[in-house]
């Protein structure tokens, strides 16, 4: 997720994903998770605390995949040639 938005319903969405939801959803204006009607008239400010926790997250991943990547053997990188 790299802009979420926490809508009034409590659900946290993508920003353009729930921005297409709403352009789509004009008259109900309603949760796609909870079907409350949601109040905002604009999409709200980016949710930098869970913005910044999923970065965390993805930052660790990363460094643990790249000590995998290191631990692995070079020839079982390499493709067996026919």
């Amino acid at each position: 997720m790299s802009d979420p938005v926490t809508m009034s319903s409590g659900i946290t969405f993508e920003r353009n994903e729930i921005a297409g939801w709403l352009s789509e959803a004009k008259k109900t204006r309603r949760c796609p998770i909870t079907r409350k009607i949601l109040l905002e008239k604009t999409l709200p400010a980016t949710a930098s605390i869970i913005k910044s926790n999923i970065q965390e997250k993805l930052n660790k991943y990363e460094m643990q995949l790249n000590k995998i990547k290191m631990a692995l053997p070079i020839k079982s990188l390499c493709i067996a040639a026919p």
